[in-house]
């Protein structure tokens, strides 16, 4: 919890590196689209002092890094809104998404996404680094 909480002097639009806190080989270069301060957990309720606040960076990457980063249940931003990856298949010949789906909340039904219309993701700080470039 403690690298949720650290200090930051980030704002959107500031241009970044990313990279994955397991694996230092998977950097890419981005851009800060949105900086939300929402609940450590959305699951939980919110009561009392539960409700501990921190910031969630979203980044805007390219393509070849959302097929690299984005598994099911991975946040992200598509056309301006919030969503929550279902399925997604990737084409590791050349980098793309070849399919993607968004999960619906307390549904099994999930919807068929265009990848290009993916503005940005959530880059959580306890699994990634975030640095300016």
């Amino acid at each position: 919890m403690e690298l949720l909480q650290q200090p930051h002097n980030f704002k959107v639009g500031d241009r970044v590196f990313v990279t994955e806190r397991y694996d230092p080989n998977l950097s890419f270069k981005g851009t800060i689209y949105s900086i939300m301060e929402l609940p450590l957990n959305r699951g939980l309720l919110r009561s009392g002092n539960n409700n501990i606040l921190v910031d969630h960076f979203y980044v805007k990457l390219d393509e070849a890094a959302y097929a690299k980063l984005l598994k099911r249940g991975s946040e992200f931003i598509y056309n301006g809104r919030p969503m929550v990856v279902g399925s997604i298949k990737t084409n590791t010949m050349n980098g793309t998404i070849d399919r993607i789906t968004s999960q619906e909340l307390f549904s099994s039904y999930e919807t068929k996404l265009d990848p290009k219309n993916i503005n940005a993701m959530l880059i959580w700080r306890i699994g990634y680094n975030i640095e300016k470039s």
